[in-house]
């Protein structure tokens, strides 16, 4: 693509959306890294000509091409990345060899593995009849270095309501084990298995959701249990199955350690857990502020006969 048909696409894009429609660039198809230097041309284009509009970016991309530079101005543009991938090491490879026939799995490993540590990466994963082991596959694209907020939300619910309750991360569950288990192993709580559940208007359950779905309304009761699921967890379980922009998300995915941090995984872990705590008690207080203003409200009522009614 030029650089002319690019500017015309973003010339398109403002003149057929409202002015307050925020609107995204998804920069897609074929593979957008190749032209790189054409990606960082539009996004200047769009701010420096239509200064006064909400742009969003995107990109979906084989992860092989990643740069330093390109992480940098990922970071610095707000983009939400997504790496295409068809499974995962040798499944890959059998789908997407580069021309001279050599795997290119192992390239998008390493460069996943070194820039999520300080950029968070989603994972767009195309299903064949080579690749339909989900389980094995999410698991692994999680021990790369894919991160989502999912894990970190279910942690901070459990710690709100039960604060001495021991957490253990791992991938698989102990044959011993007794107690609650949430995102892997086949439970109520793990939504990495078929069939898979959705709510009413379609949006899938990741972890999360499904703990709040037996939990919240014990915190706020039923009706504020549903409000929060719908104006808060929806969008994080949205994007933990589907990799749908999350600014949250995003945010919490920056808690994963740098390259050269002495910190280990589960410490950042936890950090995450801690502001996630925050903001979902800050919810739940929100939520119980309106229940004791609603009971209130019905509390102080008073009842009077209508004018002219016959008094005993």
């Amino acid at each position: 693509m030029t650089d002319e048909i690019a500017f015309k696409a973003v010339d398109y894009l403002v003149a057929s959306s409202s002015e307050n429609e925020t609107l995204a660039i998804v920069f897609f198809g074929g593979e957008p890294m190749i032209n790189e230097p054409l990606i960082w041309k539009t996004v200047d284009y769009s701010k420096r000509i239509y200064p006064n509009r909400n742009f969003t970016y995107s990109i979906t991309t084989n992860g092989t091409l990643l740069n330093d530079t390109a992480v940098n101005s990922f970071k610095e543009h707000g983009f939400s990345v997504l790496i295409s991938l068809d499974g995962t090491g040798c499944k890959h490879d059998a789908s997407r060899p580069y021309k001279t026939g050599g795997g290119s799995f192992s390239d998008i490993d390493k460069n996943v593995r070194r820039f999520s540590e300080s950029f968070p990466f989603g994972a767009r994963a195309t299903l064949t009849n080579n690749n339909c082991n989900l389980v094995e596959d999410y698991l692994q694209f999680k021990e790369m270095g894919f991160r989502s907020a999912d894990d970190v939300f279910a942690t901070a619910l459990l710690q709100i309501l039960r604060p001495d309750i021991k957490i253990t991360r791992g991938f698989t569950v102990p044959d011993d084990f007794d107690g609650i288990v949430y995102d892997i192993g086949f439970g109520m709580f793990d939504h990495h298995q078929e069939p898979r559940e959705y709510r009413a208007n379609g949006v899938p359950y990741a972890a999360f959701g499904l703990l709040w779905r037996v939990l919240g309304p014990g915190l706020v009761g039923e009706r504020q249990a549903r409000l929060i699921d719908e104006n808060f967890i929806q969008p994080l379980d949205l994007n933990d199955n589907t990799g749908e922009q999350n600014s949250l998300c995003d945010a919490i995915g920056f808690f994963n350690p740098v390259w050269d941090s002495k910190e280990d995984q589960d410490s950042c872990f936890f950090k995450a857990v801690a502001v996630a705590k925050q903001i979902l008690e800050n919810q739940i207080d929100s939520a119980n502020a309106v229940n004791r203003a609603d009971e209130k409200a019905r509390s102080s009522m008073v009842w009077r006969p209508l004018s002219g009614a016959a008094e005993s």
